[in-house]
Formats: C-alpha cells, sequence, structure tokens
C-alpha cells in the first residue's frame, strides 16, 4: 500500500455514499481568472462554473419518474464567460499566466492569445451566472437544501473578489448557497506525504491517464478540479469534509 493509500485508508468512513450526498447538497465547482493576485483591487476576467456531474446524475434520477420532471427546463451542465475588466487594462504578468489580453498583438509564433475588448461587463455576466444558479436550484430535490460553491483556494481568494466585486453592483448569491474550499479539505483528507496540493500537482498523481495540462483557463481548471475529486482515494470522504467545513456567505 503506498503512502497516499494508507492516508486515505486512515480516513474515518463517510456517513454516506456520494450519491447520497448530492442528495443533500448541490456540488458547483468554479473558478475565476483575474487580473492580479491582490484580492483587494484584482477584478474577474473569466468566471465558469459546472455542476458536480455526479450530482446532476443524482437529481435526474430522482426526478425520472415524478411527473414534475416535465415542467423543469433542461440547465446546461456548466457556465463560462470573459468579463472586459471596468478598469480597461490586464497587467501584461497576469496575461502571460491565462493567456487573456486587451488587444492583444497576434503573433504567430506565440500561443494563440484571447481578447476581452468588447466582452460583457462583470455585471452584466454575474447575471447571468446568477440566473444560471437560479437554474440548477429548481433542480434540487426537496431534500437539497443549498448549493456549495468550491474552488480550489476559495476562502483566500476566489471567494473573496468575487463577493467584493458582486457587493460593488449590488448583486448577491442566491441565500441558498454557501461557499467550500478544496485545498484544505484535499490536505486534511490526504495529509502524507507531503507533497504540494497545487492543481497540476494532483493530476499529475491521480490522473496521469487523462494527459491533462494546467493552462489557467476558467473552464479547464474547473474540469481539472473534478477530475481531482472523482480520482482522489476517497471521494465520499472528501465530498462529506467540503459540506462540514462549507461557510455561509
Amino acid at each position: 500500500m503506498n503512502a497516499w493509500a494508507a492516508s486515505a485508508a486512515a480516513l474515518p468512513p463517510a456517513a454516506l455514499p456520494v450519491s447520497d450526498f448530492f442528495l443533500q447538497t448541490a456540488i458547483v465547482y468554479y473558478d475565476l481568472e483575474t487580473t492580479g493576485l491582490d484580492t483587494r483591487t484584482a477584478e474577474t476576467i473569466e468566471i465558469a462554473a459546472q455542476i458536480d456531474p455526479g450530482c446532476k446524475k443524482a437529481f435526474h434520477h430522482y426526478h425520472a419518474s415524478r411527473e414534475e420532471q416535465c415542467s423543469l427546463s433542461s440547465v446546461s451542465d456548466a457556465f463560462s464567460a470573459l468579463i472586459c475588466p471596468a478598469s480597461g487594462c490586464i497587467p501584461e504578468k497576469a496575461s502571460q499566466v491565462n493567456g487573456i489580453y486587451m488587444d492583444p498583438e497576434l503573433d504567430p509564433a506565440k500561443p494563440p492569445r484571447v481578447n476581452v475588448r468588447g466582452a460583457p461587463s462583470f455585471e452584466q455576466v454575474a447575471e447571468k451566472w446568477l440566473a444560471w444558479l437560479r437554474d440548477w436550484r429548481k433542480w434540487c430535490p426537496p431534500s437539497c437544501k443549498q448549493i456549495l460553491l468550491v474552488a480550489h483556494n476559495n476562502f483566500d481568494y476566489d471567494s473573496k473578489i468575487l463577493l467584493r466585486q458582486l457587493k460593488q453592483h449590488a448583486l448577491s448569491l442566491p441565500d441558498c448557497v454557501a461557499m467550500s474550499d478544496s485545498l484544505p479539505s484535499l490536505r486534511h483528507c490526504f495529509p502524507f506525504p507531503m507533497r504540494k496540493f497545487n492543481m497540476q500537482a494532483l493530476i499529475t498523481l491521480w490522473c496521469k491517464d487523462q494527459n491533462m495540462v494546467q493552462d489557467h483557463r476558467a473552464a479547464s481548471d474547473v474540469r481539472m478540479l473534478i477530475a481531482i475529486v472523482q480520482r482522489c482515494p476517497e471521494p465520499a470522504a472528501f465530498i462529506q469534509h467540503l459540506i462540514t467545513n462549507a461557510k455561509k456567505i
């Protein structure tokens, strides 16, 4: 037994199977790309979110034999949008990381660059994203009391920027939404051996066959996080820790 398997084996068993957790909490993974690391000033230039595939499956299974499914509108699994920052500026250092620019110089010798000039504002995108969350709330069974927004390093980074910008535009997340963070949950559930817990390191460890490389684009980072959750040694224990350590906003 390797060290990662041993650490998972040392975990107390999850109280419920993963599918039963999903009937209590809807898990939505999300990620932001921004103009910088300072959570007090950084602006969102890309947002992506996706409902956990297992959660969607559990919801559809619940509604499959019930007449109310006929009245539920289909909702896309994922949401993704580019955003033009209000400042009209993306620092070169940030663009070099995520490939998102304002009016990039096109150079065939360089990787493709994304232009957000002319993209919608944060307020416009946020309103559509909040509507997407509310649409998924309609799919939640009666036993499902909350939507849990999960990002990697959410508590210290993504949620701070997101909540600040929502407040600036007099917007707010639905009352049913709580926040959780995959980074401390992974560190808690799989503490040995001492390794890096960035997403690329975890993908290399658990998802070698998927040939994923982190490109710091929001949608691909969300897909990477979902792959990590699905392939970690004890998904049920991990999901339970996410739910137990959720924070209301």
